[in-house]
């Protein structure tokens, strides 16, 4: 067969060669044609003695592995301007060769390597820019089957034989050195790179020894591998692996970053405890100062107060504490300790009083006295507005003082959305649906209709099929 140096030889597609009677010569040459390309270039190209070259060429020609394509018209030469010299015309040419060149290499760019219809493995597990390969295997420096003097490099006998002790368990993907990716051109050109490496006749007429049988292997393995993913079904399984193990790989990386930040939140509380109790410190230490200033009938006075307030607070008369706390700021206003002591009382004080008028108002009600609770509930919601006090004194009050009702209501709804938006509510379903009812029974009896409904269904969803959420829902007129 004669041809044109220059015709263009196009190949099959890997599909197409499954029927053929391909030897590994034949499949090395085969994938040495990456588009169309020269005669010429195949030859030169493949690192074979350009005889065998050309009888294996003609091989894959015969076979229908590949085809020839009448060379490119070639174009034509622009005529120089006559006033154009010969260093003018070196330089235009050499621009339109830099031209093709960049042309050449756009076009076939990794941007439009993906079939059509094939999802990239880079989209699949969220990468925007490519990776590098996994890491090839490799034996022990001391392997006793290394040879110094050999055709092969240490690095690529390590590796080699790695591979080969491994081949029954390698994946397609792996003997190919890659992540497992549904982008056939990616897999096509990385079977082009390891068959460079594993054929036998990359290292024709040089000393391979027994490496020439397990380079022989891998190509082989390399070229099954690269059949094999041209099915989808094969692809798929290694494919969900590594978008799995990439899902796995965030999941701990989030969970690193999460605990890096909670020992920062960490160290930052620990550095704001010792900041306050160096203020704290220092507030009692100007308060000793001021103490030290005052005349004998000062801080007599003060001795009497802080020591009334102290027993007070021993035999738990919290009330008594307060005022006695009080009486010693009023001696010392701008004493720290102090105003934290009486608001520490006074605040402990009213809370036990509200829950002590809450507790009696619950035992009036189970016996039936509702009218005496009323009095105790909005003393409790006063001394101490926690949700269950405000909603039941808004609920209580709702039909003599609408306002009022209003007022407790609100209090309670604020407190209740606060604490649910900071996930800091420790109440039950049921617990949370009472309140809602309560609410619901309030902002009605103050107006509120369309607040009331809302509550109402809140309190639905909370305790589905509850008599007493039917009884309000009916009683609102909702549908």
């Amino acid at each position: 067969m004669q041809w044109d140096p220059a015709a263009r030889v196009v190949a099959a597609e890997a599909k197409q060669l499954q029927s053929l009677p391909l030897g590994p010569g034949e499949y090395f040459l085969w994938s040495r044609i990456q588009g169309p390309i020269t005669v010429a270039e195949v030859v030169k190209g493949s690192g074979l003695p350009p005889a065998e070259a050309e009888a294996t060429l003609r091989r894959l020609l015969e076979l229908g592995a590949a085809r020839l394509e009448a060379p490119a018209p070639a174009p034509p030469r622009p005529r120089a301007a006559a006033s154009e010299g010969p260093d003018e015309r070196r330089r235009r040419t050499l621009v339109a060769q830099l031209a093709a060149a960049r042309g050449a290499s756009g076009s076939g760019g990794a941007g439009n390597d993906a079939a059509p219809g094939v999802q990239t493995h880079a989209a699949e597990v969220g990468e925007t820019a490519p990776r590098e390969p996994p890491p090839w295997p490799l034996v022990e420096e001391d392997d006793v089957r290394l040879v110094a003097d050999h055709a092969l490099p240490i690095a690529d006998q390590r590796r080699i034989l790695a591979l080969f002790d491994r081949l029954e368990e390698l994946s397609p993907f792996e003997i190919l050195g890659m992540w497992p990716t549904h982008d056939l051109k990616a897999i096509r050109r990385a079977y082009h790179v390891v068959s460079r490496e594993f054929h036998p006749d990359s290292y024709f007429g040089q000393r391979l020894g027994e490496y020439r049988d397990l380079l022989a292997a891998l190509f082989r393995r390399a070229t099954a591998a690269h059949e094999a993913l041209q099915d989808a079904e094969v692809r798929d399984p290694f494919v969900d692996a590594e978008i799995a193990r990439r899902a796995e790989l965030e999941r701990r990386a989030h969970e690193q970053t999460e605990a890096k930040r909670q020992q920062a939140q960490l160290l930052a509380a620990q550095a704001e405890a010792e900041a306050a109790a160096r203020r704290h410190e220092r507030a009692v230490m100007r308060a000793n100062r001021q103490r030290q200033s005052l005349d004998a009938r000062l801080r007599s006075q003060l001795d009497v107060a802080v020591a009334e307030a102290t027993e007070a607070e021993r035999i738990g008369n919290l009330p008594r504490a307060a005022n006695a706390w009080r009486i010693a700021l009023q001696i010392v206003p701008g004493d720290a300790t102090l105003r934290s002591n009486w608001e520490r009382c006074r605040d402990a004080a009213r809370a036990k009083r509200a829950a002590e008028a809450f507790a009696r108002a619950m035992t009036l009600r189970e016996v039936g006295q509702w009218s005496e609770s009323v009095g105790l509930l909005v003393e409790a919601a006063e001394a101490h507005g926690t949700i269950e006090h405000l909603a039941h004194a808004a609920e209580a009050v709702a039909q003599k003082d609408p306002g009022l009702a209003r007022k407790f209501a609100i209090g309670a709804l604020e407190t209740l959305r606060a604490e649910e938006a900071a996930g800091a509510t420790p109440r039950r379903p049921a617990e949370l649906a009472r309140l809602h009812v309560l609410l619901a029974r309030a902002f009605h009896g103050a107006g509120q209709v369309h607040t009331a409904k809302e509550q109402a269904q809140v309190a639905q969803k909370l305790r589905p099929g509850d008599p007493e959420v039917r009884a309000l829902l009916n009683s609102l007129k909702l549908p």
